[in-house]
């Protein structure tokens, strides 16, 4: 079972990701990905202009909803990962989950010699001596810690669109209905999502104000920054930076407004 959101301290953000004009005939689609830009370090709010996407190997996109030290680690281990195969194999989707998988298991192998500095043990005594006697502790109070991360990674297979999203443990294919959210913003993010009937066949333009009107929504969380970075991912093609200020999304603002619908 996927479960999400067992740290203490709920993350203070939101990340949304949406497919969007997908079509059966052709299997393929695009990506809207959105992160407020509220960057959190522990339990402490720091930075209102910094940004939670990463760039990574065959267009894969990664957005972060956790501490932020914690995700760059995972993503440092995913773009490696990512990195020892082609975009051309024919197991491509099977390898982006195994890259998934093993890069949470060295972030989690990173977190057990962190916790190892508390015991007064040394990692060669860890992993040499039989007889240790803190060693079955140190084990189980790893296991039960939390990883503290919470990353969608975002793509595309042959055309086909990818989000799939992980907590350092788990992974959870986000297919149906076609869109995640992560974050202390994610219950309101969801909700709008769903009442707007969201789902990967939408058109680009329709989703995209679901998205940012989801965005709005969550902000009201005190958690979740005003701003936000918004990016269209298309397969094949470079991606398309539709965040504030940028020509698309004023030109789609003017549209919009022009048939008379008001923005939230």
């Amino acid at each position: 079972m996927f479960v999400l959101g067992q740290a203490k301290v709920k993350p203070m953000t939101i990340a949304i990701a949406a497919m969007c004009g997908n079509t059966h005939a052709s299997q393929r689609g695009n990506i809207i990905v959105c992160t407020d830009t509220l960057i959190s370090w522990g339990n402490h709010t720091s930075n209102t202009s910094g940004t939670k996407l990463y760039d990574l190997p065959h267009g894969f996109f990664a957005t972060t909803a956790s501490d932020v030290s914690r995700c760059r680690q995972f993503c440092g281990y995913l773009y490696a990962q990512l990195a020892k195969f082609e975009a051309s194999d024919e197991a491509f989707v099977e390898l982006v989950r195994l890259a998934i998988e093993d890069a949470n298991q060295e972030f989690r192998a990173s977190q057990l010699l962190t916790h190892l500095a508390t015991f007064p043990v040394t990692k060669a005594e860890f992993l040499t001596d039989p007889d240790l006697v803190f060693r079955q502790q140190i084990i189980d109070e790893w296991r039960a810690l939390s990883p503290e991360i919470d990353v969608i990674i975002c793509g595309f297979s042959g055309g086909s669109p990818m989000i799939v999203r992980t907590d350092g443990r788990h992974i959870q294919e986000c297919m149906v209905p076609g869109f995640a959210c992560s974050g202390s913003g994610e219950s309101a993010a969801l909700d709008w999502l769903n009442f707007r009937k969201q789902h990967g066949a939408m058109s680009v333009q329709r989703t995209y104000y679901h998205v940012r009107e989801a965005h709005d929504y969550a902000s009201l969380s005190i958690g979740v920054g005003e701003l936000c970075n918004m990016l269209l991912l298309r397969p094949n093609e470079p991606y398309v930076d539709i965040g504030a200020c940028t020509p698309l999304r004023w030109s789609m603002d003017q549209n919009l407004l022009s048939s008379g619908y008001r923005l939230p």
